[in-house]
């Protein structure tokens, strides 16, 4: 009795420890307490930020209710035995996203599950390959491979057509160039070549096909290494593809598209041919500003046309690439592609003396009656949709975009209801053509279709609506968001006859209603 007495005890005062501090329970600590089973390590919020700092660890971030989560963790079990097994130095471990989503907000991630991989230098990379446990611990394995190679002095790979090799030279492999080749391991030849007694000046040396060496001597920055790196990796003037353009976004300088009027892949391979040494030596004049690329213009004729405005060719197009808040700029030079005239077109875009390429149609006749949806174009845009007298909700589309497709109803429905309420004076809903408009301000500007745009009154703000597209979403987002009491009060009353569940905004303004007409009886 005295020994049964003591197990329950223990067992209380076990059970009472871990309710109390649930950060204790032994399998959701890191450092992991190593199992001979090899299973994955569960992590609490404080131990995820242990894991990201220490590096060498696959999370997969899962909820309960996701069905893929479900059907991903027998194989992520089985891919963690894989590891323990084969005594690889990393972790798997498993974080339920859905008890700790204020910890998730900064995350960047798109859904359940997410499979990541910390380093030891603070990156992370998502695996995106099949969920099966062959596949994912062969992944881990290749993590923990070292991208360096040791060599005896540095390399002359001209035989090499496809591959960027990226050399330091040294006394010691330095912390900044380890953590740039971590991270961009994929994406070139890694190489250390280990010099103590001086004979080589230390320095990294990036080597790209059938071009020039190109040095740097900031051997300890990781900024310093990681920009050089991704800039000296793009050619001097290379074909510009969809799978390519990434890499160009990735450094702070401007596009200059040169477009050939060819017949053929055939044609335009000969013209670049041709030209490329006169071109190449623009583009190395221009390099710390510009990258120099060129284009098949037939097979991308209609968006040269419709995105850039290019009219005919040959032409140059040039292009800004900056992040910011404001739509990309755009200058177009028509006609022959003559190196002059291009410097001294570069040269004005620099200095400012030329005006960007501004893509519009014209403002349509205004109506005598109001309009459930206006038409907003780029030159009208500004005025109509930043008025001090009225809210504006826009949506921003493309005629080849599906999800288009689906949206546009939606938001037909909302200027309909609207015009209903007689509510036009209050909020106008609107529509642009983003393919064949450009925004002239930073104030408003969209990196994808469709975007739906919310202005309120008197605001020089945009607010980006993410939520559902339905009617009903939109008009609620509508009422929690204007600064108009009147308008939320008749988007309130619409809501209240058709449901009971009121958003909260809504059901201030119901209560309000009732507690007015208890006062007047």
């Amino acid at each position: 009795m005295m020994k049964l007495s003591l197990i329950s005890s223990a067992l209380f005062s076990n059970v009472h420890a871990i309710m109390d501090f649930p950060d204790l329970v032994p399998e959701c600590v890191w450092p992991p307490v190593e199992s001979e089973e090899g299973k994955p390590h569960c992590l609490n919020e404080q131990s995820l930020d242990k894991v990201m700092a220490a590096g060498d660890v696959l999370v997969t971030f899962h909820a309960p209710w996701c069905g893929h989560c479900v059907a991903l963790e027998p194989e992520f079990e089985k891919a963690s035995k894989m590891v323990h097994d084969a005594e690889i130095s990393a972790h798997l471990a498993t974080f339920d996203g859905s008890m700790y989503r204020e910890k998730l907000k900064d995350f960047g991630l798109k859904g359940f599950p997410t499979i990541r991989w910390y380093t030891p230098h603070g990156d992370f990379f998502d695996y995106t390959g099949p969920r099966k446990a062959s596949q994912i611990s062969n992944w881990v394995k290749f993590m923990k491979v070292d991208p360096i190679k040791n060599l005896v002095k540095p390399p002359t790979p001209k035989g090499d057509k496809d591959r960027v090799h990226v050399t330091l030279v040294g006394p010691t492999r330095t912390p900044a160039f380890e953590r740039v080749a971590l991270k961009y391991r994929t994406e070139a030849r890694w190489g250390f070549v280990e010099d103590h007694d001086g004979v080589y000046e230390p320095k990294i040396i990036v080597h790209k096909p059938n071009e020039e060496p190109s040095e740097m001597h900031d051997i300890e920055s990781v900024d310093a290494v990681r920009d050089f790196f991704l800039r000296e990796r793009l050619p001097t003037f290379g074909e510009m593809k969809k799978e390519e353009y990434p890499k160009y976004k990735l450094v702070d300088v401007g596009l200059v598209y040169v477009l050939f009027d060819h017949e053929s892949s055939d044609d335009l391979d000969a013209k670049v041919e041709l030209h490329m040494p006169s071109i190449a030596k623009l583009a190395k004049r221009w390099w710390d500003k510009f990258s120099f690329v060129y284009v098949n213009t037939k097979n991308h004729e209609n968006t040269l046309r419709d995105s850039f405005g290019v009219k005919s060719f040959p032409a140059v197009a040039v292009t800004s690439m900056k992040d910011g808040p404001g739509p990309q700029d755009k200058w177009i030079l028509h006609g022959d592609i003559k190196m002059d005239e291009t410097h001294e077109f570069l040269q004005g875009i620099v200095e400012g003396n030329q005006r960007p390429n501004f893509k519009s149609e014209e403002i349509p006749e205004a109506s005598d009656s109001p309009v459930a949806v206006q038409k907003i174009v780029g030159k009208s845009i500004l005025s109509e949709v930043f008025r001090p007298d009225r809210d504006f909700f826009l949506s921003v589309y493309a005629p080849w975009c599906t999800h288009c497709g689906t949206t546009n109803p939606a938001v037909e429905k909302v200027g309909d209801k609207i015009l209903d309420l007689g509510a036009n004076h209050l909020i106008q809903v609107g529509n642009i053509n983003g393919q064949l408009n450009d925004s002239p301000s930073k104030l408003m500007s969209w990196e994808h279709f469709p975007t739906l745009i919310y202005v309120k009154a008197g605001s020089d703000q945009k607010i980006v609506y993410e939520g559902k597209r339905d009617a009903r979403s939109i008009l609620t987002f509508v009422a929690e968001n204007t600064e108009q009491k009147q308008l939320a009060k008749v988007i309130c009353k619409d809501l209240a006859r058709k449901t009971k569940e009121l958003p909260e905004v809504c059901e201030k303004h119901v209560a309000a209603k009732k507690k007015e007409k208890q006062e007047e009886l």
